[in-house]
């Protein structure tokens, strides 16, 4: 059985007597009794805590305290006694030193997870620490275990554990069958629930992709600023809130979508989504809230669209994830999935975090292969959880002027990421000579194009090697799909937008008739708004500002009724 050395006792003993408060930060240094060898240690260390958390919080605990202390218990006396504790505690005294307190708590930390492991699994864990110094590969073995925390320990574990997996659990099952085997029934059970997923945003997307599918994973790209964020956050809300307000019928409409959804957020804090999501139910810029500018004429409508998140309150799940790594985000879907019926996930997004990047060290993997890893988990949960999972990656550029069909090249890590996608698009702003070669066509629809999707994989579907051109709004999370062309610019006739049934998940005119007729009483609304303390202004802001417009934009904004993307 492991021992832990006398040294590192002595070092956590000395560093709690000259440094306490220690035992306050509990976020960072956590003890239990079993944590000490010996039954003088677990004395001394309960004396220490004792005095410091039952006194005065002294800023240091010395030896006297200690044996004053324990001569009120027989046990502990005839201890102090028999192992010569009197000096003992000097020494821990002496020795203990502050500064040094974090490296000898991970040392004690990791010697007594390997000692619980050895007792309670039997694990041979001589690779990971040695006390063998006859053993040819001691210094090897216990130099990397210097550097190693508790997760490392831990996570080596994990990939021990998916290696025995992937060698005896099969995974794979030759099933063999005729074509014709089993056809009848398929065709009646598509007809009876076509292959279609939920509705996302934009009637042309969801016509090329048969809308966010279960079982599928769909990759998103975009440079900074496109609006990569602000796309997952409209498509889930779309998937989650049955009703949103319509601002160029001025009521509250249905989106033929209420499941329920998990968003994951890596960079952002759930305020910021929640501002989002505001803007999006209520279509308000988001800058209203964020500079606090809304007022009396706006309140209604916000309470309704609180109302909303209340009724709906388990259809928009929030997780946050700033370090995500491969297994934790398995953890984390595996148990939305059980606990809360969550088939539909957004991860926002996939990058090299410093967890990601620990998890996979011992294998001395490159960045790239590591997020092609990181990928396949993703690709392996919407399989094995039968659910939907919509994910976004960074561009290797950001190069808005040079135009043109961007594809996986484009994609920040490799190529190989994308290739596990079931749908893989690349999202980008317009340049002024490609908006100027759509000038002959695009003349006819309302709004300029201020977003081109590329289109360059979608499995089990026909549209693939296209760009939808649609008008983005970034300040409510809102996409409008306008046309769609072929690489080369060339508009595409015979393209034809598919109608998903808008009753498939009931029908909710009646709901949103309710708020039509001002579900929210003028009691709640005082109420609500008396205690925001906010002075009403009738301030528009506008929109072009959130769209990052160009002047040619700017300027048949001003000229053409934008009614959709002005009134607030």
């Amino acid at each position: 059985m492991i021992k832990i050395d006398r040294h590192t006792v002595i070092q956590i003993l000395g560093g709690l007597m000259n440094r306490p408060d220690f035992l306050n930060d509990v976020d960072k240094y956590r003890f239990e009794l079993s944590d000490f060898p010996t039954s003088l240690d677990k004395f001394i260390f309960s004396a220490i805590n004792n005095l410091y958390n039952n006194g005065d919080g002294a800023s240091n605990i010395r030896s006297i305290d200690i044996i004053n202390y324990l001569k009120g218990n027989a046990l502990a006396a005839e201890l102090m006694e028999k192992e010569n504790g009197e000096v003992y505690l000097q020494d821990c005294e002496t020795a203990g030193e502050p500064a040094n307190f974090n490296y000898y708590y991970n040392k004690f930390k990791k010697l007594n997870f390997l000692k619980d492991l050895q007792k309670n699994s039997g694990r041979d864990i001589s690779d990971i620490y040695c006390e063998d110094i006859l053993n040819p590969n001691y210094a090897e073995i216990n130099e990397r275990f210097e550097q190693m925390t508790v997760e490392d320990i831990l996570n080596k574990l994990k990939m021990e554990i998916n290696s025995y997996e992937s060698k005896f659990v099969l995974k794979s099952v030759v099933e063999e069958s005729k074509a014709v085997d089993g056809i009848e029934q398929l065709i009646i059970d598509l007809q009876q629930k076509p292959e279609i997923g939920c509705k996302l945003q934009g009637d042309i997307i969801n016509s090329i992709t048969r809308g966010g599918r279960k079982g599928k994973l769909y990759i998103r790209s975009a440079g900074s600023g496109v609006g990569k964020t602000r796309s997952m956050v409209g498509d889930a809300c779309n998937i989650a809130y049955p009703i949103r307000f319509d601002r160029k019928k001025n009521k509250w409409v249905s989106t033929g979508s209420c499941e329920k959804v998990l968003y994951v957020m890596t960079e952002q804090d759930p305020d910021e989504i929640k501002t989002m999501i505001l803007a999006y139910l209520t279509g308000y810029n988001e800058e209203i809230f964020l500079y606090g500018t809304y007022g009396e004429k706006e309140m209604p409508r916000i309470q309704q669209a609180i109302d909303i998140m209340k009724k709906y309150e388990g259809n928009m799940l929030f997780a946050h994830m700033p370090d995500p790594c491969a297994s934790a985000v398995k953890n984390l879907f595996r148990r939305y999935n059980i606990q809360h019926g969550v088939e539909n996930i957004f991860y926002d997004y996939i990058f090299s975090s410093p967890a990601m990047l620990n998890e996979y060290r011992d294998l001395k993997l490159r960045e790239d292969v590591c997020l092609r890893l990181f990928t396949t988990t993703l690709k392996n949960l919407a399989v094995e959880l039968n659910a939907f999972i919509m994910t976004s990656t960074q561009v290797s550029n950001d190069d808005d002027e040079k135009g043109g069909f961007r594809d996986f090249k484009n994609v920040q890590g490799s190529k190989a990421i994308v290739n596990l996608a079931d749908f893989a698009c690349v999202m980008s702003r317009p340049t002024k000579a490609e908006l100027q070669e759509l000038a002959g066509f695009s003349g006819s629809f309302s709004f300029v194009p201020n977003l081109v999707t590329d289109i360059y994989k979608n499995r089990r579907g026909r549209w693939n090697m296209v760009r939808v051109w649609s008008r983005n709004d970034l300040g409510c999370c809102r996409k409008e799909d306008l046309f769609v062309t072929t690489v080369d610019m060339k508009p595409i006739k015979e393209f034809q937008v598919i109608q998903f049934d808008s009753t498939a998940y009931g029908d909710f005119t009646e709901l949103c008739d309710l708020y039509n007729e001002g579900i929210v009483s003028d009691g709640v609304y005082e109420e609500f708004y008396s205690a925001s303390d906010i002075k009403p202004e009738d301030l528009v802001i506008d929109s072009a500002a959130a769209f990052e417009d160009d002047e040619d934009n700017k300027r048949r904004l001003s000229e053409k009724d934008f009614s959709d993307f002005l009134t607030f």
